[in-house]
């Protein structure tokens, strides 16, 4: 079992903040415990906060999708789900056609405007 303990994100020599952030990590072995202090970058921190809590957030869904959660309208989560994806996807299309709109074009005949 390993327990990741964040501890802060300046550079303790410069006082610069950095992109890394000091880790201490314990490892439990049984009866044997093992602190080990390693740098960890912030992009691994946030990758393991997302491992965390998508299953978490798959599971509070879940409940609350099929009416486990009192005080919670299982319609609602369908409304939103659907509008997170309609949003989603019509954002994606303005952006290619906003790509298309603006992409240069070559003068020497062709296609394009």
């Amino acid at each position: 079992m390993q327990i990741s303990v964040f501890t802060h994100l300046k550079d303790t020599k410069t006082s610069k903040n950095l992109l890394s952030a000091k880790v201490e990590e314990i490892y439990i072995h049984g009866s044997e415990t093992m602190v080990c202090r390693e740098k960890m970058t912030l992009s691994r921190l946030i990758g393991f906060l997302m491992m965390v809590f998508s299953p978490v957030g798959l599971a509070f869904y879940t409940l609350w999708f099929f009416g486990l959660l009192k005080g919670f309208d299982p319609e609602l989560a369908l409304r939103l789900t659907v509008y997170a994806l309609a949003s989603f996807f019509f954002s994606i299309v303005g952006v290619l056609g906003y790509l298309v709109v603006t992409a240069p074009r070559s003068r020497e005949g062709g296609e394009g405007g």
